[in-house]
């Protein structure tokens, strides 16, 4: 949907692994499927922000080749505390949705 909505923005996906079972499934899954697609997973290690908070892998949303952050997210444990499974898993994500109106608005330069 970034690539279509904001082209010119330089919409990036930046992933913390947190969890060595998240990063094959990176490696095995994930890579393949986007390949050089339009908008281009960075890995990004020296991340600290939610860790303790995300479990297994932490996600960012940038435009502007980076500089700009528009979406964070990650794993959380709260359905498999709730349920009292471990085995659960649960993607949270948001986007700014201010932010990604301003970089969209027709005539604007992000």
């Amino acid at each position: 949907m970034l690539a279509d909505l904001v082209p010119a923005a330089a919409p990036r996906l930046h992933v913390t692994v947190l969890d060595e079972i998240v990063s094959d499934r990176l490696a095995d899954t994930v890579r393949p499927m986007l390949g050089d697609g339009p908008v281009p997973l960075h890995d990004e290690p020296e991340r600290q922000r939610g860790r303790g908070y995300y479990r297994g892998a932490a996600l960012r949303v940038t435009v502007r080749d980076g500089e700009w952050e528009i979406g964070d997210g990650g794993f959380t444990d709260w359905t498999a505390r709730l349920l009292g499974d471990a085995k659960e898993r649960c993607l949270i994500s948001c986007v700014a949705t201010e932010r990604l109106a301003e970089v969209a608005a027709p005539g604007r330069t992000p």
